[in-house]
């Protein structure tokens, strides 16, 4: 890490971690978090909870440390809030590329240096939340929401295995889901995803990936704070 132009700093724990979040000066944000997920005081979970209940961290993306990412805590990790994850023991090159590409993806939809989003549900999407169909269209952005996670994993093992069929399959699920919801920027990503895959461009399929858990993950906040109930 020292070879390369990062910036780091250091949090003991998942409190401290809150503490320099919220200390930072605006115009030398963070771009990445690396969360252990087994921190004393705080855990990395509970520290991710609480970076995701804050709107100006909405897009901040937030990468698990783990020792048993094998044994159920790449589910908890997604649930969480976070985008992505990392076993342990670390491996330098998949931790630098791993960094290197959530950097890319942030620096090429020119969020890196902007404020983080805060912005309302698509219009089209809000528009049938308030239409005399709301209440089928708000039970079907829940269970979009429950099942993300699971589908994120399935996408994850698939660019991982370099499983082309599973990628494409999994992809259309979600696109098919977000045109269903007018979520357009969703839809695109995930359309985005499957034609990488298609091409065999893994590459591309990982980006892709990371930007349609960014958008999954605005998807949730945004249902939080601009669904009426």
């Amino acid at each position: 890490m020292k070879k390369k132009p990062f910036q780091i700093e250091i949090a003991n724990n998942g409190r401290e971690a809150l503490e320099i979040l919220e200390r930072v000066d605006p115009l030398r944000r963070f771009s990445l978090v690396l969360m252990d997920v087994q921190m004393p005081v705080l855990d990395g979970l509970e520290a991710t909870r609480a970076i995701r209940r804050e709107e100006k961290w909405a897009d901040l993306p937030i990468v698990a440390m783990t020792a048993h990412a094998m044994n159920g805590d790449r589910e908890r990790c997604l649930q969480a809030g976070m985008n992505g994850y990392i076993s342990k023991p670390v491996q330098p090159a998949h931790l630098l590329a791993t960094v290197e590409n959530f950097l890319k993806v942030r620096t090429a939809s020119g969020e890196r240096d902007a404020a983080p989003r805060n912005t309302p549900l698509d219009e089209a999407l809000s528009a049938k939340l308030l239409s005399n169909e709301a209440e089928l269209v708000s039970d079907m952005l829940q269970l979009f929401l429950q099942l993300a996670p699971e589908r994120i994993h399935k996408l994850q093992n698939a660019v991982a295995s370099a499983d082309v069929s599973s990628l494409s399959q999994e992809a259309r699920k979600i696109a098919t889901a977000a045109q269903n919801l007018s979520v357009s920027g969703l839809s695109g990503c995930a359309t985005d995803l499957e034609s990488a895959a298609t091409r065999g461009d893994f590459e591309s399929a990982r980006a892709s990936l990371m930007r349609l858990q960014v958008e999954i993950l605005a998807l949730q906040q945004q249902a939080t704070t601009g669904v009426a109930h």
